[in-house]
């Protein structure tokens, strides 16, 4: 099969274009993702490879979950550890403030639950004029991203390690969240510098790492799930007298026409398009031949 998702696990120090394109490689089909990570994080990303390319919207907008680990002395421009170290403190200063600042800490994580927007980092993905921000960032342009909704459904601290000077967090976000600018905003409350120094994305929408089949080499072909195996779309089957009117755009007669999003498939399985009824009628938003 080189048409359906694949779930990988991106390890760190890997760019998520790697991934893809080693996917389109193997399977010599058309590829994309449903939502980057940044090269130093790593954890699950959800790829899509042939006619599956065109659900990537309904992945990228899932929830996702992360474990971020935050190191405090430290606040970087890219609010990562591969940023530019813009203000610093000894060891002795960071461990003084943890061991005095533990409750503090762990009200201040909780509180990003009440929070309703954010703005995304200087160094993002995001354009302007069809420029990236991170590309305007390295020219020295001070120009941050417009303020986006987001919701923060969950924001735990799980762990302080004073001796190693980092804590640990678990993130449930809305899709575009961005936990670098989290901790940006955490230092900032803190008033103590501190950077997110490892991201790991262990969750997307319901599906976690144990979704995931070992492709850690990406030398072995990947496992790949049809689309219709995981999302939860009704499904309708056609005749085949009625499989070449679908392919020239005509709209059919439907055994039944379910509201909302749908699969039409033929006799023999095949997934021939994605639908969106409404009331009595229907739409084709993607017809696949």
């Amino acid at each position: 099969m080189n048409s359906g998702i694949v779930f990988a696990e991106k390890p760190s120090g890997t760019s998520s274009s790697a991934l893809v394109g080693k996917l389109k490689r193997k399977l010599g089909v058309k590829a994309g993702h449903t939502g980057t990570l940044d090269r130093f994080a790593d954890g699950l990303m959800i790829l899509l490879a042939g006619q599956a390319t065109a659900f990537s919207d309904y992945f990228l907008h899932l929830d996702k979950a992360y474990r971020a680990v935050i190191s405090f002395g430290k606040f970087t421009d890219t609010h990562d550890p591969a940023g530019i170290v813009m203000q610093e403190k000894t060891e002795e200063e960071a461990r003084k403030f943890l061991k005095a600042n533990e409750k503090n800490l762990s009200a201040a994580v909780k509180e990003f639950e009440k929070i309703r927007s954010q703005i995304p980092p200087a160094y993002s993905a995001l354009k302007k004029d069809g420029i990236r921000f991170s590309d305007r960032a390295r020219k020295g342009e001070r120009l941050m991203p417009a303020e986006r909704p987001v919701r923060i459904f969950k924001s735990e601290l799980i762990s302080l390690d004073i001796k190693v000077l980092t804590c640990t967090c678990e993130f449930h976000v809305s899709s575009g969240t961005y936990i670098r600018s989290l901790v940006r905003d955490l230092s900032i409350r803190l008033g103590f510098p501190a950077h997110l120094c490892s991201l790991t994305r262990i969750q997307i929408g319901p599906f976690s790492l144990d979704h995931v089949h070992p492709w850690e080499n990406f030398d072995e072909m990947p496992f790949v799930i049809p689309v219709e195996d995981l999302v939860p779309w009704p499904k309708v089957l056609i005749s085949k007298d009625d499989v070449k009117r679908i392919f020239n755009g005509q709209i059919i007669r439907l055994p039944e026409i379910p509201t909302g999003d749908f699969f039409i498939f033929s006799e023999e399985k095949a997934l021939l398009a994605w639908a969106e009824g409404s009331e009595k009628s229907y739409r084709y938003r993607r017809v696949f031949h």
